[in-house]
């Protein structure tokens, strides 16, 4: 991720936005990604424990 990247998919926002959230991002990487794979673990687990009704119509 750049500034001038994630400024251009979001112009509406100043240039020190994109760097103050860039910022703060690189600097909780670690939590970010720990909580990425926790949602996808949790995600994972309720598909399995929930299947879909439409998914299995269409099978």
């Amino acid at each position: 991720m750049s500034v001038i990247v994630e400024k251009t998919k979001h112009p509406y926002l100043r240039l020190e936005q994109v760097y103050d959230a860039l910022s703060y991002y690189y600097e909780h990487k670690d939590y970010f990604n720990k909580k990425l794979r926790e949602d996808i673990s949790f995600l994972t687990q309720l598909k399995k424990k929930y299947p879909s009704k439409l998914e299995a119509k269409l099978k």
